[in-house]
């Protein structure tokens, strides 16, 4: 895979978890976890998202 794909690849992942995130914290994709269980998910996609976008 050549660096433009792996780029373009990238940001579609980028993209895509901060759509899951806003759904999430939106409350359009639902768990049925208690309140704390969904922030402390948040907490680490948020992470997560921070890792990606630190990535390149």
């Amino acid at each position: 895979m050549d660096y433009a794909a792996r780029a373009k690849t990238r940001e579609a992942a980028v993209q895509a978890l901060e759509k899951h995130i806003l759904d999430v914290s939106q409350g359009r994709v639902r768990f049925g976890w208690h309140p704390d269980q969904v922030d402390e998910y948040l907490q680490q996609e948020y992470r997560r998202l921070r890792e990606m976008k630190g990535q390149g």
